[in-house]
């Protein structure tokens, strides 16, 4: 089936999906009946143009029309061109001129003359009657109306079934010769045409895709601004009539269809409701190509007492309307080396579907003034035109240059958008100077490169060290900017080398730069007035080499790779310098890592933190009765865990207490804390001292000992920590049993005994008995105590005693065997 026969029978579909309209000519094929050609060309002044050249006509134009029917033609055909003047004032006797297509050998060629005055043109072949060319004068006279309106929309149905067509070729020929590229070919052509893209074809299986864009075609042409303007004659001012208002009540079905559909209806409407007693009137669609008119039918002629007149459209009598196209992104740059450049364009669908344009060029003006006209070709499988300016010497231009579409519009000139290009000869490509430490290996890294022309960039290979090179994607930013995202996912710190490859250059703009590891990540710097040192805070820390903050010079506290690379305490000798430091300060910190990369870190410089004196403390048992034994700690800072810690601290400077003051209590090592604060633990004296109680059973679980420390906090900052206690766990216990041999040793119960380390009859622990690790019994053999009291070590702090005061029970004498060791799992 030809490419014709294959739009003719899309065009069958769409016209049987209108069955059930208003109209019963909705159900009919819309124009897929072959109807006679005209030969048809257009003179103004000197120049010629075919009919599929020239949109528009001009009072004085000289129309040539010539019937091309063929040999044996049996019904005769009369020729009438009729000039019309609008809806409502009827066109004189004299703007109807005929041609008896019969004579001269069917040879005979009808020239008129376009008159001043004159809006709209119609074509009509009417069989020979004996009154046939006085009976469609006084038709048209009578109802001149009806048949402005027919001109209209046969123009508008032209101009619409081309831009379809044009969509249908292409969508066919892509899927025939490059079904993955037919979704770019697709979009490119519903912006370029006017046409609606279902975009959810493209989620069908590809052999599906095609299908699905061209079905529903009488919705598939969306109203185009230009053609509008080119056909319309009674939608504004005084040409505007009762036929204007009756085609678009719901009635007619102006708001039911298409621009496409909408004219097959109103046509067929129109043109019915001016039958006369021997006369049909029957639309044809004009297809020009070249000087043909080809006229395709959308109703069989008749030849029986009721004849059938056809009916075309002349193009509009007008003032010339060129397209209005425009640059679709006009940021984007284009470049003068490169072959086969699409200059993307909008807004004009006529120039992609009709030949009305023509002798179109890209105008350039190089470095002395001298003009350069390239020849363009449309292209709207593309979206614009075409240009080939790789054969243009570059030197004769400067690294940037306007562009400009120039063309023929019908008979006129006209001007198209302008483009910018960039020269492709000029610049060379380097890293740009702000990233010249910002490529990172360990994921693909986008870095900026400069100095080149960005549009002529046509690839970019990158390769780490010896590895062998890799393509690399990038983005245009700018006239000479690109944004490269180089590959570097698995590659090493070290050499990066980066080669350009433009358009218009030989070769490849090659250099070699540095890829470092993940650097650090800075957050935080916190320093308070009067400190010398400061925290940091971020990720990668460990890279850190010193942080410099105005004159003073900060370095990691220690040298050894820090715990946690999350945070770091950096500080500094300087105390002049550290004094110069004011609270309020704002400041840049410049961090310098060991690999010679610099981060800079706004800081604020913090308030004096508080400073708090430990005035006192005590500790008591726990609330209610006391142990069967009780234990005393003897010497040093400890405290039994279960006792209640009470101490008081002094603001020293500032010299008062801020509001919302805490305290935090923690473990030496952190691992513990809690907090107290005005109403849960902590109470005023005055403005200066606060009194602090501790329940350590309430605040500590039972695997909590070691030495305690705390700091006052408040809105101004954080004490520096102090010691506050030792906390011990001690054991529970219940008795001690000793028999009436003095020789004999004597047997310890209770609990928790593993928390015991050693026992003794006297402070010199020399006749101590050792407590195993983890010894997970409840009673214990120990020497027999003297002047009723027990020694003991206790397993959290072994450098204090303990003093526990015994009644020991008697009991027979029993051989008490030693502590097994505890048995290991």
């Amino acid at each position: 089936m030809s490419l014709a026969s294959r739009v003719n029978a899309l065009l069958v579909g769409l016209a049987l999906a209108l069955a059930g309209a208003n109209s019963a000519m909705a159900a009919k094929a819309p124009f897929d009946l072959a109807g006679p050609t005209l030969q048809v060309s257009i003179m103004r002044g000197a120049a010629t143009l075919p009919i599929a050249r020239a949109p528009d006509l001009a009072p004085g134009d000289v129309v040539s029309l010539k019937a091309e029917l063929p040999p044996g033609q049996a019904a005769r055909y009369i020729l009438v061109v009729a000039f019309l003047r609008g809806a409502t004032n009827p066109p004189p006797k004299g703007w109807f001129f005929a041609l008896k297509t019969w004579e001269h050998g069917g040879q005979g060629e009808l020239k008129v003359s376009v008159p001043q005055g004159a809006q709209q043109a119609l074509i009509f072949l009417a069989p020979h009657t004996t009154a046939d060319f006085d009976t469609l004068r006084d038709a048209v006279r009578g109802k001149p109306g009806a048949f402005v309106r027919a001109s209209q929309d046969l123009n508008q149905l032209g101009l619409d079934r081309g831009r379809l067509n044009t969509y249908l070729e292409a969508v066919w020929r892509t899927e025939r010769d490059d079904p993955a590229g037919l979704q770019a070919v697709t979009t490119d052509l519903a912006r370029t045409l006017g046409i609606k893209l279902d975009t959810s074809c493209f989620q069908k299986s590809a052999d599906l895709q095609a299908a699905c864009l061209m079905q529903d075609q009488d919705s598939l042409v969306l109203d185009d601004g230009q053609s509008n303007s080119i056909v319309r004659s009674l939608s504004t001012g005084a040409s505007a009539d009762l036929m204007t208002q009756l085609g678009a009540a719901p009635q007619m079905g102006g708001g039911a269809y298409s621009p496409y559909v909408g004219a097959v209806l109103d046509i067929a409407r129109l043109l019915g409701s001016m039958s006369v007693a021997h006369f049909q009137y029957v639309p044809a669609l004009a297809a020009p190509k070249g000087e043909n008119l080809q006229l395709r039918l959308n109703t069989a002629p008749s030849f029986g007492d009721v004849k059938s007149v056809l009916v075309a459209a002349l193009p509009p009598v007008e003032a010339v309307q060129t397209p209005p196209l425009h640059a679709t992104n006009p940021k984007t740059d284009y470049c003068l080396a490169a072959s086969d450049t699409v200059l993307k364009v909008d807004g004009a669908p006529l120039v992609f579907s009709t030949d009305y344009a023509q002798a179109m060029t890209l105008r350039l003006k190089g470095k002395s003034g001298e003009i350069f006209d390239i020849p363009v070709t449309s292209d709207a499988e593309h979206g614009g035109f075409t240009a080939n300016t790789s054969g243009l010497d570059p030197t004769a231009f400067g690294p940037t240059l306007d562009g400009e579409l120039h063309g023929e519009w019908g008979f006129s000139a006209f001007e198209g958008p302008s483009f910018a290009f960039e020269n492709g000869a000029a610049g060379l490509w380097r890293l740009a100077e702000a990233d010249r430490t910002a490529l990172v290996v360990g994921h693909d890294d986008a870095v900026r490169l400069t100095g080149g022309a960005g549009a002529c960039v046509k690839a970019i290979e990158v390769s780490a060290g010896s590895e062998s090179p890799k393509a690399a994607s990038f983005k245009v930013q700018g006239p000479s900017e690109i944004l490269l995202t180089a590959p570097l996912a698995h590659a090493s710190p070290g050499s990066v080398t980066i080669r350009v490859r433009s358009f218009g250059r030989q070769g490849a703009d090659q250099f070699t730069v540095q890829a470092f590891a993940p650097a650090s990540r800075v957050a935080r710097f916190e320093i308070h007035a009067g400190d010398d040192t400061g925290e940091l805070t971020g990720a990668g820390l460990g890279a850190v080499a010193h942080l410099s903050l105005g004159a003073v010079r900060f370095a990691p506290a220690t040298a050894d790779t820090p715990a946690s690379e999350d945070s770091i305490t950096l500080s500094s000798p300087d105390q002049v310098a550290l004094a110069a430091l004011r609270a309020g300060q704002d400041l840049t910190a410049k961090v310098a890592l060991r690999d010679g990369r610099d981060l800079s870190l706004p800081v604020t410089i913090m308030p004096p933190r508080p400073t708090v004196t430990l005035l006192a403390e005590s500790a008591r048992p726990p609330p209610g009765p006391p142990p069967a034994m009780s234990i005393t700690l003897e010497g040093g800072h400890d405290v039994a865990r279960g006792s209640v810690l009470t101490f008081s601290i002094e603001a020293q400077a500032p010299d008062t207490m801020a509001a919302r003051e805490k305290v935090e209590i923690e473990t030496a090592d952190g691992a513990f804390k809690t907090t107290l604060s005005p109403g849960a633990g902590l109470i005023r004296e005055d403005s200066r001292v606060a009194v602090a109680t501790l329940d350590t059973a309430a605040a500590f679980g039972p695997s909590t000992f070691g030495p305690l420390r705390f700091r006052l906090t408040d809105p101004r900052g954080a004490s520096d920590w102090q010691d506050l206690a030792g906390l011990v766990r001690i054991p529970t216990l219940f008795a001690l049993i000793c028999s009436s041999a003095k020789e004999d040793p004597c047997q310890l119960t209770g609990g928790n005994l593993f928390l015991l380390q050693a026992v003794a009859s006297g402070p010199s622990f020399d006749d101590a008995v050792t407590v195993p690790e983890g010894f997970p019994g409840d009673q214990l053999q120990v020497p027999r105590p003297r002047n009723g009291r027990l020694y003991l070590r206790l397993h959290d702090d072994p450098a204090i005693t303990a003093v526990v005061a015994v009644s020991p029970r008697r009991r027979k004498p029993v051989a008490v065997p030693p502590p097994a060791p505890p048995r290991l799992r």
